[in-house]
């Protein structure tokens, strides 16, 4: 009976939703519909709101494999040569613009076909980043300071912070000073925010640098 109510909710919905989109006056209009139809939809899934079965859930990082989850996050493509890794980055956007295209022609809305350009590779494929944000939070060898990036959603459980020690697209004047800030906090009398409801004062580290070394 539940599974019922829920389909015909779920069709009602889809009726409005195509009834107000067909009264868009323009392809302009139908196409922000979309797109914030879709980013809607996106956070439903996320939050698990969609699809409560599917809830994404944190990886279990452990002491041992800490560096390799925090790389899997930070660097989806740490493990394949960079030319492979080109490949599967315009083959994944010409995925997307193949999609979008799709869904568009379903609802009656023709886009105009043009070609995804080819990516430029990057002269600089190692720590070529400028800035750097660096969270504050609870780390996997139980230090209630760590200074890196989170290996998960803060909200669920198993979510930790990672030092940016193996990260290659990361200076190491950046990964220093973190360290360095780590130091500093722990010393200090203040305590971290782990959560803004909870207050607190240490939540985040930023950095910056410029090509004459100057750190910020």
């Amino acid at each position: 009976y539940i599974c019922r109510v829920m389909f015909w909710l779920n069709i009602s919905k889809s009726f409005v939703t195509s009834v107000f989109y067909f009264k868009l006056k323009n392809t302009t209009e139908r196409f922000c519909f979309i797109f914030c139809l879709s980013v809607y939809i996106f956070l439903l899934e996320v939050s698990g709101q969609m699809f409560p079965g599917r809830r994404p859930e944190n990886v279990r990082v452990t002491v041992e494999n800490q560096y390799e989850c925090l790389m899997k996050k930070i660097m989806p493509y740490f493990n394949k040569p960079y030319n492979t890794e080109l490949e599967l980055k315009q083959s994944s956007a010409w995925m997307i613009l193949k999609t979008l295209k799709e869904r568009l022609l379903l609802l009656g809305t023709e886009i105009p076909d043009f070609p995804v350009e080819k990516i430029i590779p990057s002269p600089e494929i190692n720590q070529y980043r400028n800035k750097d944000d660096f969270s504050v939070y609870y780390g996997v060898d139980g230090s209630n300071t760590t200074v890196g990036y989170l290996t998960g959603t803060p909200s669920l459980p198993g979510c930790v912070a990672v030092r940016p020690t193996y990260l290659t697209h990361i200076k190491d004047s950046h990964k220093h000073l973190a360290l360095l800030f780590e130091d500093y906090i722990k010393k200090s009398p203040y305590r971290v925010c782990y959560h803004f409801r909870g207050g607190g004062f240490w939540k985040r580290l930023s950095v910056r640098s410029n090509e004459a070394g100057d750190l910020m």
